[in-house]
């Protein structure tokens, strides 16, 4: 499987922001934007710097992505992630 899956272009960090409520979501693009329009140039791997920034909001804020997916802070359960939730269910019934 290719993520984020659907010809789009983007990684993990991707799908994963997806999850992330439009609210929050707002607040840290209107923060890259700022920061963009200062430096004169856009951010290289926005998809991982937005996903880090959306972890540097919580209590524990130096934890991985796969952390953070241990510690609950992705709505994994979220619609977006349901192709990949299929794609590995025979993967998990394996093990």
């Amino acid at each position: 499987m290719i993520l984020p899956g659907g010809g789009r272009a983007g990684m993990l960090e991707t799908l994963l922001w997806e999850t992330i409520p439009d609210d929050v979501r707002c607040c840290i693009d209107s923060f890259f934007t700022c920061i963009e329009d200062l430096r004169g140039e856009a951010l290289r791997r926005r998809h991982k710097a937005r996903a880090m920034a959306y972890l540097s909001t919580k209590r524990k804020p130096q934890v991985s992505v796969g952390d953070a997916a241990r510690k609950t802070y992705w709505d994994l359960d979220h619609e977006v992630l349901k192709p990949v939730r299929v794609f590995l269910q025979p993967i998990g019934a394996a093990v």
